[in-house]
C-alpha cells in the first residue's frame, strides 16, 4: 500500500448536535473509534485530528500520540488536513469524519481503489448529485502541497474543502451507497 494514513477529523464545533459527536458512546466505545475501527483491515497508522479545546477530553480515549492538534490559521476541515500534513508531510491522508456511523466498507475500498488505479489525481473524493463528498476522501502529499502555497497567497479562513476540491485536481467518483453518507447533525 502506498505511504497512507488515516485522519479522523473530530475538530468541528458540533453546534447543531450540541455535544462533541466523537465522544458519543457507541458500542462500547466513542465514534470517533468507532470510525476509526472501520478502517483497521487496511493496517495503516490511524490519528485524530482535533482542536485544542477538545485535547483533555479525547485524552481519557485515546493515547496522546494518536492525537493531532490544530495548529494553523486555516478554517474548519482545511484547518485539521493542514495540521496531520504538517506532522506527516510524505503521507497521503484517508479523510473521514467522526460522524458517518454507517460508512462502509465497500465505500472505503472503492476509493482506495481509484486512488490506487489512477496516480495522476490530487485528491479522490465521492460526489453526488450537488457537492463534493470531501469525507471518505484521499488527500495527496502532493495536493496538499499545493493547497498550502495556495493559502499562503490567499486568507486561509476562505478557504473551503469544497473550495479546495472544486479547484485541485479532483477524482469525483460517483455514490453507490449514499446511507453511508448519513451524518450526526441532531440530538435525538
Amino acid at each position: 500500500m502506498k505511504n497512507i494514513i488515516g485522519v479522523i477529523m473530530c475538530g468541528g464545533e458540533s453546534r447543531r448536535m450540541g455535544s462533541d459527536k466523537g465522544l458519543l458512546p457507541v458500542h462500547n466505545t466513542i465514534q470517533a473509534k468507532f470510525i476509526a475501527a472501520k478502517i483497521s483491515f487496511l493496517k495503516v497508522p490511524v490519528v485524530f485530528s482535533i482542536n485544542k479545546y477538545q485535547l483533555k477530553s479525547y485524552s481519557e480515549y485515546i493515547i496522546a500520540d494518536d492525537l493531532v492538534m490544530d495548529d494553523n490559521e486555516a478554517a474548519g476541515p482545511v484547518r485539521g488536513l493542514l495540521s496531520v500534513h504538517s506532522k506527516f508531510p510524505a503521507a497521503d491522508i484517508l479523510l473521514l469524519a467522526c460522524d458517518m456511523p454507517q460508512l462502509d466498507a465497500d465505500t472505503i475500498k472503492n476509493i482506495l481503489q481509484v486512488y490506487h488505479n489512477e496516480s495522476v489525481y490530487d485528491f479522490y473524493v465521492y460526489q453526488d448529485e450537488m457537492y463534493a463528498q470531501p469525507f471518505c476522501g484521499v488527500y495527496t502529499a502532493n495536493g496538499i502541497d499545493k493547497l498550502s502555497e495556495r493559502i499562503l497567497s490567499q486568507s486561509p479562513a476562505n478557504i473551503s474543502l469544497q473550495n479546495v476540491l472544486n479547484n485541485g485536481i479532483t477524482k469525483r467518483i460517483t455514490i453507490k451507497n449514499k446511507n453511508a453518507f448519513t451524518n450526526l447533525n441532531h440530538k435525538k
